[in-house]
């Protein structure tokens, strides 16, 4: 398959990509802080505290991310959420829960699950790429050349290429 694209028209920052990689396994926490805009003062000293108290390496963002943070702590179960929390011990221990406690280790468990079920989907044959194939059909069966042209043009799908 294609590489993915990009869909922001600015260039993308690859350091804080590749950092992670270079880090010992498991041992980087990555913490969505939300909008810049919704940090007071006081959550974000005692966030940092926290943060600084835990001795854990973490990468930090900022984002509204509140659907994928709903999903992600009360549905799949791979994270914790921490809202309105101006306690940076509190805080310090839901770092802890995550990265030395067994509760860390079982949500670590899932996610690779999820990671080789979604790997599986993505393989020829897979629900995925059926899903993309039918897909590639439906835009095929249009009488619109362009849109046929258009879907050559990025090589079709997986099924296609095999």
């Amino acid at each position: 398959m294609a590489p993915p694209s990009s869909t922001s028209f600015l260039e993308e920052e690859r350091n804080c990509m590749e950092w992670p990689d270079k880090q010992a396994p498991n041992s980087v926490l990555y913490v969505s802080l939300g909008s810049l805009a919704s940090i007071d003062k006081k959550e974000l000293e005692e966030t940092s505290w926290g943060l600084a108290n835990s001795v854990q390496t973490f990468l930090p963002c900022f984002a509204d991310q509140l659907t994928n943070a709903r999903y992600l702590t009360h549905v799949l179960n791979v994270g914790l959420e921490l809202e309105n929390v101006n306690d940076r011990v509190v805080i310090e221990k839901t770092i802890k829960k995550l990265m030395v406690d067994n509760e860390g280790n079982e949500m670590r468990k899932r996610v690779l699950e999820m990671k080789q079920k979604l790997e599986t989907s993505i393989q020829k044959g897979g629900s995925s790429c059926r899903s993309l194939n039918e897909l590639t059909e439906f835009i095929f069966s249009f009488p619109c050349k362009q849109c046929q042209t258009l879907l050559r043009s990025y090589g079709g799908c997986c099924l296609m290429q095999g």
